[in-house]
């Protein structure tokens, strides 16, 4: 939907990419997750008692979904040179790489980190404050996992919507890299430009509602994970 293609009439053809892409998803959050400790670490003894402030938490998740970014943006590269073609990882690799060069895999960083850096502070930051101010709700914090769920959702949602614009103009700029042919996605501004004034804005939103989905469900499973390692961390 985002670099405006038809849909495919066969179903197999919507996993193309899929194995490049559950394979960065470990790693992916392993850099967040383990950035975010090591930041965390550093300002913990900076505060009274030890107790990181809102800011701090959000912050410290943006650092992390930022330096994913140089995990990601070559998968997710992969993943969509191989949904145009259907290559295999390996050829789709060493296809663009001989034509464009080694550093077109990391074509659309910028909207890739910009991305990252608010999907992980929603997940990491967003979930776990917006779980507590929903547990101060008298409405629903004697329901169990009320708030667990209102804040996966309200967290999603936002992280999904805010994001989608840096997607779509990191999905354009990586399925058309060659900058001779497609100069018009040189940068993220001229990207921008380019998607609105062929689109509009609704343009730089397209696919905004499947991806919701996944994000939100993702918020749940990695706050998740998040949470129990870092209490199995503590508590070695």
């Amino acid at each position: 939907m985002q670099e405006n293609r038809p849909f495919p009439s066969n179903p197999i053809t919507y996993y193309r990419g899929v194995w490049v892409n559950c394979g960065a998803m470990g790693p992916i959050i392993a850099t967040q997750f383990g950035v975010n400790n090591a930041i965390q670490g550093l300002v913990k003894p900076m505060r009274p008692n030890g107790k990181l402030t809102d800011a701090d938490t959000i912050g410290m998740a943006m650092v992390a979904g930022t330096t994913s970014s140089f995990v990601g943006c070559p998968a997710e590269f992969l993943m969509i040179k191989q949904q145009q073609t259907g290559m295999s990882m390996v050829s789709a690799l060493k296809t663009n790489v001989s034509q464009l060069g080694a550093t077109t895999v990391f074509r659309g960083l910028g909207a890739t980190m910009c991305r990252e850096s608010v999907y992980a502070a929603s997940y990491m930051g967003g979930v776990p404050i917006l779980r507590e101010k929903f547990g101060e709700i008298e409405a629903i914090k004697d329901i169990p996992g009320a708030a667990f769920l209102a804040s996966g959702i309200t967290a999603g949602t936002i992280a999904t919507v805010l994001t989608h614009p840096s997607d779509t103009i990191k999905t354009r700029q990586q399925a058309f890299p060659d900058l001779k042919t497609h100069p018009q996605y040189r940068t993220m501004l001229s990207t921008a430009r380019y998607v609105t004034g062929e689109g509009g804005v609704g343009a730089l939103f397209a696919g905004l509602l499947p991806r919701a989905f996944r994000i939100i469900g993702a918020m749940f499973i990695f706050n998740e994970i998040k949470t129990r390692a870092v209490d199995h961390l503590e508590s070695r």
